[in-house]
């Protein structure tokens, strides 16, 4: 199971987010998700909405169509630090 991000001061607890629990059947995150160059990408078309981001000098680009199958997308930059988008 993937680490998941939490508030400060809050603990980690594997067993509420997973398995059966009916908060993780019904939001699925996308976890570490992997990135391709926009012109290696079959699945979007030319129209399509992204949800942008940069960050200490790195960019992504996710398509909302993806970000509003999974609501949660947690993702990782180049440096470990976790970014998380809920849409």
């Amino acid at each position: 199971m993937h680490e998941r991000p939490v508030a400060a001061g809050d603990s980690f607890q594997p067993g509420k987010l997973s398995g059966s629990s009916g908060l993780a059947k019904a939001f699925p995150a996308l976890d570490d998700p992997s990135y391709l160059p926009a012109s290696a990408d079959l699945q979007s078309r030319p129209d399509d909405e992204i949800v942008g981001v940069f960050h200490r000098g790195h960019a992504r680009a996710l398509p909302t169509w993806v970000a509003r199958h999974y609501h949660i997308v947690n993702d990782r930059w180049q440096d470990g630090e976790r970014l998380l988008i809920d849409t």
